[in-house]
C-alpha cells in the first residue's frame, strides 16, 4: 500500500518504493522529481502494452532497433527515454497480469506524484 513506512525507512508505492527524506524542500523536490520521470516510463509502457500487436510489428518491421525506437516515437509520440524504455520491456509483460501490473503500478504512482505535489503526505503516521 502506498506510505507503508518500513523500519529501513522505505516508502512502498505498489511494487516501487521511494526512500523516505527528509522534509526539506530539496528532497521534496528531488522525490518529485524521480515520481515524475518514473511515471513518464509508465505511461509510455502502459500505452505500448495496452497495444502490443501493433508495437510488435513496428519491431518486426524495424530494420534495426534504432529504427524500431524511431518507429515507436512516430506512432506513440515517445521520446527517446520512453521509445527505449518499451524496446527493453520483456515480451513476457505483454500478459494481462503484467499488463494490469504495469496500469495499477502508473496509477499509484500519479496519485503519489499528485499528493506530493501537493504537498498532502500519504505516509501513515
Amino acid at each position: 500500500m502506498i506510505g507503508d513506512v518500513q523500519s529501513d525507512g522505505v516508502v512502498w508505492c505498489g511494487r516501487l518504493f521511494v526512500m523516505q527524506q527528509g522534509n526539506d524542500e530539496a528532497s521534496l523536490a528531488d522525490e518529485i522529481r524521480n515520481a515524475e520521470e518514473r511515471l513518464h516510463i509508465f505511461n509510455a509502457l502502459g500505452e505500448a502494452l495496452s497495444d502490443p500487436h501493433e508495437v510488435l510489428q513496428l519491431l518486426m518491421d524495424a530494420d534495426d532497433p534504432d529504427l524500431a525506437g524511431e518507429a515507436l516515437r512516430e506512432k506513440y509520440g515517445f521520446d527517446l527515454v520512453q521509445a527505449q524504455a518499451v524496446l527493453d520491456s520483456q515480451f513476457r509483460r505483454v500478459t494481462k497480469r503484467d499488463l494490469r501490473r504495469v496500469l495499477h503500478g502508473r496509477d499509484e504512482l500519479a496519485e503519489h506524484l499528485r499528493r506530493l505535489a501537493s504537498g498532502t503526505s500519504d505516509t501513515k503516521d
